[in-house]
């Protein structure tokens, strides 16, 4: 929990899409468009498309010619000279990138009759005033808006169903926004950044059922807020350092707020009930001493309607103090024992955060998710004593990563079949860790801890042994089963150093020794980095049964060079395959979402192809350093996102990058 959070910056650079050319995949053609930077000041136009006019402004101003209908991606992007673009009633299409990092950009048109606006089409426009969107307009794609940060005036149409991720992202000069009552989706971070924000109106009537992570960070100038009527959580940061925000109104609804959702709002902070409840039952902040406790020590949560503990809670206030946020929970030196009653689903991430003296907690059976974090130690110096037992958690499935991390009290991991979802070092650093790892090695062979559901949660492999064989009987592997070193330090061998633990021993030789693994028919879930950074691995088979891998699965494995995908994939996690050497990559029909960073740095590519099946592709799958890129296939349904999703927007991508968006 190094990181809470990051604000994701793009910085955009000159591109431009020229002509479309054909080209074999399988036995069928497909075509597609050349990524190349014309000539400035030339206009290229094919048949109704704009194509590029980069540096073709008279005096600043361009007036795109009658009749055409489509302003082609990166069609201005970076254009300096460029102060105004009179746009043309049949104009219906603006593309991806279209005036990105076009900095001097004060005044433009949009067309009523405008019906697809593409991500990042005005990002870095820093000159641009102001916006009237049409009705015909009902999604705004993410980033489209950012860094506009002179932007003071943006109506939308009333039919807006989107707005999506970082769309106004650090428009620093917005000072009131009016959303119409069919949005139903907000992206991430859609209004970070927007310090002069003083008012949200239409807000609580839009159809939103989740405020998403940092939606609204940093908008210093917010004083007030209702949030929709039919909201079911806020996330990540979503109102965090909204340092004027004195007024939430927060609907029955709501069932979940995640980490530091509220904090450094004087909402939150100006709060002193001993037990801060909103919602349909969500705990938020205490200020409760359990050293009042009949038992000192004791934090009983019985009687007070609990079903979810959210918003870093318990969180310890030093460490909240030490990342640079405020209010923690004040008390959480004086904890010992927690009980947690019967009716709580959910111990959000950060709960109980660095309760360093924790000894017991008592956990309910009606209990559905531990989040990341939730009992995790504090500095990675110290642990708690904390003894945990899961024996009534017939109705847990999904434990987060680091959830009980340092919690050496835990001498055995005995989890109920319920459990499925295991995340990255969830059980690390426990007495039960070290146990298995010790006990394993005194037999000198291979051993694997299973726990829940099948959930295959540690592996060992001896000194001398290159191979890691998964038993037949695993169904799930957990979030860092199998991880080497999760950073790029060269270390020495451990094997001969008497101070060395066996713990040290076994990471090093995950990530130097390993050089194949056996991935078994019936596992359908790989975790996050659960395999991470083993550098040996040349080549990975996946099984058919393999439906879902997480976000890092095989990061880091820089000499795989070959991937053998299941024909029953359907998600591939943020990550994936970061940094790994394969040259070519078709993904099989069945893949249904492909996370962001999948396949980036993997700097040997040249292809890769993704079938019309797909439904969901995030940011960045390749990133822009990766000059051998010569051909992504990708549905044209994706082609209103191709800067948000290949980083087209960078000088270093290859000049010969075709972006194909039919089969």
């Amino acid at each position: 929990m190094k990181k809470l959070f990051a604000i994701l910056l793009i910085i955009a650079t000159a591109f431009a899409v020229a002509s479309c050319e054909k080209d074999p995949v399988s036995s069928s053609n497909t075509s597609g468009t050349t990524v190349v930077v014309p000539p400035i000041g030339t206009v290229v136009i094919e048949d109704d498309a704009l194509v590029s006019a980069v540096g073709a402004s008279v005096d600043g101003v361009y007036t795109v010619p009658d009749g055409i209908t489509f302003i082609c991606e990166g069609a201005f992007s970076n254009d300096k000279d460029v102060r105004e673009i009179i746009i043309p009633d049949s104009v219906k299409t603006i593309g991806s990138g279209a005036f990105s990092g076009c900095s001097n950009l004060k005044k433009i048109n949009i067309p009523s009759g405008l019906s697809s606006l593409g991500a990042m089409a005005f990002y870095g426009c820093v000159s641009l005033e102001e916006i009237t969107l049409p009705d015909a307009l009902t999604s705004l794609l993410p980033y489209t808006f950012a860094g506009c940060s002179f932007l003071s005036a943006v109506t939308l149409g009333s039919a807006v169903s989107t707005i999506g991720t970082g769309c106004f992202a650090g428009c620093s000069s917005l000072d009131k926004i009016s959303l119409p009552e069919t949005l139903t989706s907000l992206g991430s971070s859609a209004f970070s950044g927007c310090v002069s924000l003083r008012s949200v109106d239409g807000f609580e009537k839009t159809a939103l059922n989740y405020v998403p992570d940092m939606a609204f960070y940093g908008c210093e100038s917010l004083k007030s807020i209702s949030l929709p009527s039919g909201v079911a959580g806020v996330g990540m940061g979503a109102f965090m350092n909204c340092t004027r925000l004195a007024k939430i109104t927060v609907p029955e609804t709501v069932k979940d707020v995640s980490l530091m959702a509220f904090n450094t709002t004087p909402w939150y902070a100006e709060n002193d009930e001993t037990f801060f409840i909103v919602g349909d039952g969500v705990l938020i902040k205490s200020t409760y001493n359990p050293l009042g406790a009949d038992e000192p020590g004791t934090l009983d949560l019985t009687g007070l309607g609990i079903k979810s503990i959210g918003n870093s809670c318990f969180a310890n206030v030093a460490i909240a103090a030490s990342l640079d946020v405020s209010l923690g929970y004040r008390y959480s030196a004086n904890v010992k024992r927690i009980i947690i009653p019967e009716g709580v689903e959910n111990i959000g991430s950060g709960a109980f955060f660095g309760c360093m003296n924790l000894e017991y907690v008592d956990l309910p059976s009606t209990l559905k998710t531990v989040g990341g974090s939730a009992f995790c130690e504090a500095d990675g110096s110290s642990y708690s004593n904390a003894d945990v037992s899961f024996e009534k958690c017939t109705s847990l499935t999904d434990i987060g990563s680091e959830a009980f991390f340092g919690c050496l009290g835990i001498d055995d991991v005995v989890l109920p079949e319920s459990v499925i979802n295991i995340g990255k070092d969830a059980f690390t650093e426990t007495a039960a860790y070290y146990n298995f790892i010790d006990d394993s090695a005194k037999t000198g062979a291979s051993a694997f801890k299973t726990v829940g559901g099948s959930v295959l949660l540690w592996v060992y492999v001896p000194k001398g042994e290159t191979n890691i064989v998964i038993p037949d009987t695993v169904k799930y592997i957990a979030g860092g089963a199998c991880a080497g070193w999760d950073s790029n330090v060269v270390w020495d061998d451990y094997e001969n150093d008497p101070d060395a633990s066996e713990a040290i021993k076994l990471r090093h030789r995950f990530t130097y020794a390993i050089r194949s693994i056996t991935i078994p028919e019936g596992v359908v879930y790989i975790g996050d980095g659960a395999f991470l950074r083993i550098t040996g691995i040349t080549s990975i088979t996946l099984p058919d049964s393999l439906e879902t891998l997480d976000s890092a699965a095989f990061a880091q494995c820089g000499s795989i060079s070959a991937i053998k995908f299941g024909k029953n994939l359907k998600n591939i996690g943020s990550d994936a395959f970061r940094y790994a050497s394969v040259k070519s990559v078709t993904l099989p029909e069945s893949i249904v979402s492909l996370g962001g960073g999948a396949f980036a740095d993997c700097s040997s590519l040249e292809r890769l192809y993704i079938p019309k099946t797909i439904s969901s592709v995030e940011q960045g799958i390749v990133s822009a350093d990766m000059t051998e890129l010569k051909t992504v296939y990708i549905p044209p349904k994706f082609r209103p996102y191709i800067f948000y999703i290949v980083n087209m927007q960078t000088e270093t991508i290859n000049a010969d990058l075709r972006i194909r968006y039919e089969y």
